[in-house]
């Protein structure tokens, strides 16, 4: 699975995390920096980012994909928009929290939602 990751560069344990939430290997993570003043402004730099990723929407449609949203709730919406018109599908989304224990860089993993899935059985399809 590819990460798109609009957040801070996930470390070893978080993908060490992922996998043992859901039985899946992150086999590339792709850095997406987001920069934008609002969100109204990050709706322009959408097309920007994905410039970016070295795959196509073809490629993108392969394989599911994980995503690591930006910290602002705005952007992380018109994100999830952006990325299944392109692609058709939803991603499985990943949420974070400053780890509890110990001293190890990044974020701990808490949750990992498969919006795909969600979507589905919410009778849409």
């Amino acid at each position: 699975m590819i990460l798109l990751n609009f957040g801070g560069k996930m470390q070893k344990i978080g993908f060490e995390q992922f996998s043992a939430l859901t039985g899946c290997k992150i086999t590339e993570q792709i850095m997406l920096p987001v920069e934008y003043a609002t969100a109204a402004d990050f709706i322009h730099e959408v097309d920007t980012l994905f410039a970016k990723v070295k795959l196509t929407t073809e490629e993108l449609k392969q394989d599911r994909y994980v995503l690591l949203p930006p910290a602002n709730g705005h952007a992380a919406a018109i994100l999830l928009v952006e990325l299944h018109r392109r692609t058709g599908q939803f991603p499985y989304l990943i949420r974070t929290r400053p780890p509890l224990y110990g001293f190890h860089l990044g974020s701990d993993i808490v949750e990992v939602i498969d919006l795909e899935k969600e979507w589905q059985d919410s009778g849409n399809e």
